[in-house]
């Protein structure tokens, strides 16, 4: 053994309390400096692949992220179901109204001139016709406008606030205030006197990992060939690759609010550059508790208004006011409250595409009546295995004119037009499954080829489902909170590029991610919240393609209240409504009504003890039980007869 090779061999690691080796050490580069970095450029990726981009344009392009609106019209992505649809646009009193976009090409021209670079991206990338919230937002953000938008999940968010901050950075210079450098693994930074810290100018909140991530790979995508650098911070995984990388230059940064507030306290990130705030998904934050934190990182922000100074002559200055755009598929009354708290009230646009809350039209929703819970794993299997004739048959309904797909679903014939990755994947199997070993390749079910997603209310029962299908052999894949981030990635992952089929998960799947080909999603349990169900259905139908949403109902084990919610979604959005849940819901008030009359005792009569239940002799009145088990004082308490025990 070389010398050489014994000394790394010997090197002292972190977990010898020795000093700590860099991520980027590598006995190869000694001597060799720049010239090494520039010739394993992109090996961070290879490594951290959710941390760092692909140098490669052709891989950065076909991620297939952000499906919303980076592709062209065709039959799979239908945009002309949005057009119609009705657009509300308010302006601040005083602030001047921006026409709407037609077509990306106008962001080319004047008044916006989008940059040239930013542009052709979004030309590889096949934007074309914006949806309604893009045709707004688009120019309301380029001319500096603060933003509160609310449009329908999968309509095209992302593209509508990333476009107009990656410009704003590309033609105001703002890198030159920074010094940052143009690569992502430019280690040398990390050694200049303005590196190891990160500056960002825009920051982007998410409530996910999984949403953190894919507004990061949009963001790459949009900003390849302009030295914009976006990094990503998310709890979950390890804090050192993630500072590691920050300390090579930030200019956009994705974050969920407790891993960003943590990087502030550890003095990694240096808010006094931020240009730009985003809300994503802000309700979702708010529920998962995050708006202390949110207010606490706000408070370390630069006001609306404020100055900023040159890194390397502090006595120069630029006059600059801070944009805050808000975009979310819902909007409840309280989280529009906080949200106003943040934007500038002359300087408002408000945008809301469609009804709050809604859905895309070509989404069919569907209701099917469990007369008892503990059937439900035995209906799900009749589906998922193309057993079911009134699957195949609501499939047919809403596919029957998009896909050549046969009306048996779960035979080979029926797989073509239904996924694009399909046909590849299906000699494929879940890394570490009993499908994977084989054990019942003879005797597995034919499983249905539609890209499906599983809601459950619970990680137990998405794991107890799992292990059901797992065990018949499927191709099945799971997400939920307790899962460590790199085996969530990694079955979001397989379930994306169609190495499995069906996904299992909780709520943790609901909000943001774009996975263009899903075509069934199924509720396993009711959602608890309205919200929440129009998040989840919206995982299929995307891009206004058709989709299929199946709520199964278990009046036995549902509450009232959600059942009347999901009643009126339904009605709201011109679905059929079963006569069966109709009459489910009378009984349950009914029932609700009965019980209230028998806790009053079952009739209006106020006098007396028997009226209500209760004897002269029941104790009420008492008084308190004291160490002699006596009775005391005339108020609640009295002798415990039972037990005979002192107090």
């Amino acid at each position: 053994m070389s010398r050489y090779l014994e000394r790394d061999r010997n090197f002292r690691r972190r977990d010898d309390y020795g000093p700590r080796r860099n991520y980027d050490y590598d006995p190869r580069r000694r001597g060799r400096g720049d010239r090494f970095d520039r010739e394993v450029n992109g090996d961070m990726h290879r490594r951290y692949e959710y941390l760092y981009p692909s140098p490669n344009k052709e891989d950065l392009f076909n991620q297939r992220v952000g499906a919303e609106a980076l592709h062209n019209v065709t039959s799979e992505n239908d945009y002309s179901v949005y057009q119609d649809v009705n657009v509300k646009v308010s302006y601040a009193s005083g602030l001047i109204p921006v026409p709407p976009i037609e077509a990306f090409a106008e962001l080319a021209e004047a008044p916006y001139e989008l940059d040239s670079t930013i542009y052709d991206n979004t030309v590889t990338a096949r934007y074309i016709q914006p949806t309604p919230i893009q045709k707004y937002a688009l120019p309301a953000g380029m001319s500096g406008y603060d933003i509160l938008a609310c449009s329908q999940t999968g309509s095209g968010k992302t593209c509508a606030f990333l476009v107009p901050i990656i410009h704003r950075i590309v033609i105001e210079k703002l890198k030159l205030l920074t010094r940052t450098p143009g690569m992502h693994e430019d280690f040398s930074f990390k050694r200049d006197r303005f590196g190891g810290i990160a500056r960002p100018f825009c920051v982007i909140l998410a409530p996910t990992r999984e949403l953190v991530q894919q507004t990061a790979k949009a963001s790459w995508m949009l900003s390849h060939g302009t030295g914009v650098l976006t990094r990503v911070v998310y709890g979950g995984d390890g804090l050192r690759p993630q500072q590691d990388a920050l300390q090579l230059g930030c200019d956009i940064l994705v974050a969920t609010p407790g891993r960003m507030y943590d990087f502030i306290k550890r003095e990694v990130i240096d808010t006094s550059f931020v240009r730009f705030v985003v809300f994503d998904e802000c309700d979702r934050m708010l529920d998962m508790g995050f708006e202390d934190q949110i207010r606490d990182i706000m408070r370390l922000l630069p006001g609306p208004t404020y100055e900023l100074r040159d890194l390397e002559d502090s006595s120069k200055t630029y006059p600059v006011e801070r944009q805050t755009l808000l975009f979310s598929a819902t909007f409840p009354k309280e989280i529009r409250n906080m949200a106003l708290d943040f934007l500038r009230s002359n300087r408002l646009v408000e945008i809301t595409v469609g009804q709050i809350g809604s859905t895309n039209p070509n989404l069919a929703q569907r209701v099917v009546l469990v007369e008892h819970g503990f059937r439900k794993l035995d209906l799900l299997r009749d589906y998922l295995t193309g057993k079911s004739e009134e699957l195949n048959r609501m499939l047919h309904e809403v596919y029957g004119s998009h896909d050549d797909a046969a009306t048996e679903l779960g035979t080979s014939q029926s797989t073509s037009n239904i996924s694009e990755t399909y046909a590849e994947a299906a000699s494929h199997n879940y890394p570490g499954s009993i499908a994977a070993t084989g054990m019942r390749s003879t005797t597995a079910p034919a499983i249905i080829p539609y890209q499906t997603i599983v809601f459950t209310n619970f990680k137990v029962e998405a794991d107890r489902i799992f292990r059901y299908f797992d065990d018949l052999g499927c191709r099945v894949a799971v997400i939920h909170g307790d899962m460590s981030q790199k085996d969530r990635e990694n079955n979001l992952k397989f379930f994306k590029s169609g190495r499995t089929n069906i996904l299992i998960a909780t709520d943790v799947a609901q909000r943001g991610l774009d996975i263009p080909h899903v075509r069934l999603v199924l509720n396993y349990d009711v959602p608890g919240n309205i919200d929440d169900y129009t998040h989840r259905i919206g995982r299929t139908g995307r891009a206004g393609r058709p989709g299929l949403a199946i709520t199964l109902i278990a009046p036995e084990r549902d509450t009232l209240s959600t059942l009347k919610d999901l009643r009126r979604k339904l009605s709201e959005t011109k679905q059929p409504i079963p006569r069966w849940f109709d009459d489910a819901i009378e009984r349950m008030i009914r029932e609700k009504r009965g019980e209230r009359a028998e806790r009053r005792g079952g009739n209006r009569s106020r006098g007396g003890f028997n009226d209500r239940g209760y004897d002269r002799n029941s104790g009420f009145g008492s008084g308190p039980r004291r160490y002699d088990n006596r009775d005391h004082g005339n108020s609640y308490g009295g002798r415990d007869d039972r037990y005979n025990r002192r107090y």
